[in-house]
């Protein structure tokens, strides 16, 4: 839940001022620019003052006091010049001049003489349904410059700044929503604000969504509204590289369940699994079988026998049948322990400024690698030669690496992991290359103003993945041209 606070242009009229006789900005200590006419206090005849420093002088300043003065205003019949008839049914006592001055929608409406209803004390306006219930919330904006966002409101309050372009509240709303897109609830947050960004061309929110969703699959797929997912989406996810999911067999396992509900799209959505990524072992315990559907269940069964193939013979064989610099050898971030390992610091706060060894294993077909990681959650403490600071730093190395004839290319992943209505997610991807036998490191993975923002009930966690991607030789020349895969 946030509350905003905005203070904003307010022309005060008839409200119990007098103001001097020309009509310029005075201001009252109030933060913002008021133009006061006929509303009962007297201005000096000089538009400045010379303050002298040897007499006594004082800076008052009543924002309180005036903004409760404007908050009062809100709904009062007494001086409104405006009803505002919201779909038929609600009604509300409105002052034009604080309408017209924080929405040029509202200033056109009501003052075009194309608008019938612009000379009207009575003003009728159409809403969409579910923004009814929050359009008294949104006038009163209108008045205190304060709102309370929570995931229930946040669609409607944004659809109202958008159309009567109210921009400080339309972006900051905004803001709430990539901050706090979540998985949990129904609907699903993520789900729901993707749809709605994209519908209503809101670019930001649109991509926060869908790097959420895409480095959360495995509790989209676990979701009620997975298989409501629609085509176009999930093809946009299964071509992501940096889709963060256990295992490439549960994303398998994830897709059938979605094609169960859609079987008329099963080899264009079956097609984009890697399967060359999927550990034979996972296949061999997996019985087709469970498949419902006669054509998904023949497709995998035909790709599975690549996947037996490329994971029982050296990477140099597989060249010679295979495009290895395709999507289907690529690897995505698989959280499984034969990929990663998960991190975590229990009792931050009291935690001294150390490092953290992490070492983990990883294996592309059959290659293995050693991965050594050491991480300073809170900074590095001084030594004889260092003074210390509080930069969360992190170092890698690839250990126990036997050269081959196939090179590679590494890379750590770093998921950084944020508690988001009582789960923890997923909430940012750190990606640096790491070079056999050369340490690489991050002076500050974290920085210290966003660290908070990761540690919650003391605890901070994140998620440690490596990767292997076969270098492609420029001179490589296949004996027989590299088989098409069923991949897009």
């Amino acid at each position: 839940m946030t509350a905003f606070n905005f203070g904003h242009r307010v022309l005060a009229a008839n409200v119990g001022l007098i103001a001097a006789a020309e009509p310029s900005l005075i201001r009252f200590g109030f933060g913002h620019p008021v133009l006061a006419a006929n509303v009962g206090l007297i201005a000096a005849a000089e538009p400045s003052l010379t303050i002298d420093p040897c007499k006594p002088s004082d800076s008052l300043n009543h924002l309180h006091e005036f903004a409760e003065l404007f908050k009062n205003l809100f709904n009062n019949e007494d001086f409104s010049d405006v009803q505002l008839t919201v779909n038929g049914s609600l009604q509300l006592n409105a002052h034009k001049f604080l309408l017209v001055t924080q929405s040029d929608v509202f200033q056109t409406m009501l003052s075009s003489e194309h608008w019938p209803d612009s000379q009207q004390k009575s003003v009728k306006l159409t809403e969409e349904d579910q923004c009814v219930p929050h359009f008294e919330d949104f006038l009163r904006y209108f008045y205190t410059g304060s709102i309370t966002i929570v995931t229930d409101n946040a669609i409607p309050i944004h659809m109202l700044a958008n159309k009567y372009n109210v921009s400080n509240l339309r972006s900051s709303v905004e803001n709430f929503m990539v901050t706090n897109v979540s998985i949990k609830g129904t609907p699903n947050p993520a789900l729901l604000w993707r749809r709605y960004a994209k519908l209503a061309d809101v670019t930001g929110l649109e991509e926060a969504c869908e790097n959420f969703l895409a480095w959360n699959m495995d509790q989209l797929m676990s979701s009620p509204e997975w298989t409501e997912t629609d085509h176009d989406h999930l093809l946009a996810l299964l071509k992501r590289d940096d889709l963060v999911v256990e295992s490439e067999f549960t994303l398998l396992i994830g897709v059938i369940n979605w094609i169960d509900q859609h079987p008329n799209q099963t080899e264009e959505i079956l097609k984009h699994i890697r399967y060359p990524m999927i550990p034979p072992q996972d296949l061999f315990q997996y019985e087709p079988s469970a498949i419902k559907d006669q054509d998904a269940r023949s497709f995998v069964l035909s790709q599975s026998s690549m996947a037996y193939q490329v994971n029982s013979v050296p990477i140099a064989v597989i060249k010679q049948s295979y495009d290895i610099s395709s999507a289907a050898f690529t690897e995505r971030i698989y959280t499984s322990k034969t990929n990663g390992s998960p991190f975590e610091v229990t009792q931050y706060s009291k935690q001294d400024k150390d490092s953290r060894r992490i070492s983990l294993s990883t294996k592309h077909f059959q290659q293995k690698f050693d991965w050594s990681i050491d991480f300073y959650p809170k900074g590095q403490g001084p030594s004889y030669s260092f003074k210390g600071d509080d930069c969360a730093k992190l170092t890698c190395q690839l250990r126990n690496f036997s050269s081959a004839e196939q090179k590679y290319e590494h890379k750590l992943c770093i998921l950084l992991m944020k508690f988001v209505d009582e789960v923890w997610c997923v909430r940012d991807v750190k990606t640096v290359s790491v070079g056999p036998c050369k340490q690489v490191t991050i002076n500050n993975l974290l920085p210290l103003s966003a660290r908070g923002q990761y540690v919650c009930n003391d605890t901070m966690k994140l998620h440690f993945t490596g990767q292997t991607f076969p270098e492609k030789d420029d001179d490589d020349e296949f004996p027989q041209p590299a088989k098409k895969l069923c991949i897009g």
